[in-house]
C-alpha cells in the first residue's frame, strides 16, 4: 500500500530543495562564482605578466603597454553590454521568483488539502504526520546547505579551470597578429 507520508515527504522535499537551491544561488553562489571567475582571470594575468612579458623586446613591450593604456572601457558599446547583462539577469531572477512563488503555493495547497483530508477521517490520510515531514525536510535542506557551502568554498573556489598555457598561446597569438597588422 502507498503511504501518504512518503508521497508528501518526497513532494515537499523536492519542492523545498528546489526553492532552497534557487535562493542559495541568487543570494550566495552567484557572488561566490563571480569571485572564483575573478580569481581565475587574475591567475591567468599574473601568470602571463610574470613569465612571458619579459620575453618581448623592449619596443614591443612599450607598444603593448601603449595599446593597453589606450583601451577605452567606458564606451557606449560596453555600457550597453553591461545593461543587457543586467536586464537579462533581472529577467531570470523575476522568472525564478515566480516559479518559487508557484511552488510555495503548491506546497501549501498539498499540505492543506492533505491535512483537511486527515481531519475528515479518510483512511488514506489517517496516518499523516506533518511534523515528521517538516522535520525531515528541514534536516535534508540543512545538510544540502552545508554540502553546497563546503563545495563552493573548499573545492570549486580552489579548482583552477583556467589552462594558462592554452590561454597564453591564444593571447600572444592575438598580440602577434596585432603587431603584424
Amino acid at each position: 500500500m502507498i503511504d501518504i507520508n512518503f508521497i508528501l515527504l518526497v513532494i515537499v522535499q523536492v519542492l523545498c530543495v528546489f526553492i532552497f537551491l534557487c535562493l542559495f544561488f541568487f543570494t550566495y553562489a552567484s557572488k561566490k562564482e563571480g569571485d572564483i571567475l575573478n580569481s581565475q582571470v587574475n591567475f591567468l594575468i599574473n601568470d602571463i605578466a610574470e613569465h612571458n612579458i619579459h620575453l618581448l623586446p623592449n619596443d614591443k613591450k612599450q607598444a603593448l603597454l601603449n595599446t593597453i593604456n589606450g583601451i577605452k572601457t567606458d564606451t557606449s558599446q560596453n555600457t550597453q553590454a553591461a545593461i543587457d547583462i543586467i536586464n537579462s539577469n533581472n529577467k531570470i531572477k523575476a522568472k525564478t521568483k515566480k516559479i518559487i512563488l508557484y511552488l510555495c503555493i503548491i506546497v501549501v495547497l498539498i499540505i492543506s488539502i492533505s491535512y483537511k483530508f486527515k481531519n475528515t477521517g479518510k483512511t488514506f490520510f489517517k496516518n499523516l504526520n506533518l511534523k515528521h515531514i517538516f522535520k525531515e525536510t528541514g534536516i535534508i535542506i540543512f545538510f544540502i546547505a552545508i554540502t553546497e557551502y563546503i563545495f563552493l568554498n573548499y573545492f570549486a573556489a580552489q579548482y583552477i579551470s583556467v589552462k594558462p598555457n592554452i590561454l597564453k598561446a591564444q593571447v600572444f597569438e592575438n598580440i602577434s597578429k596585432g603587431f603584424s597588422s
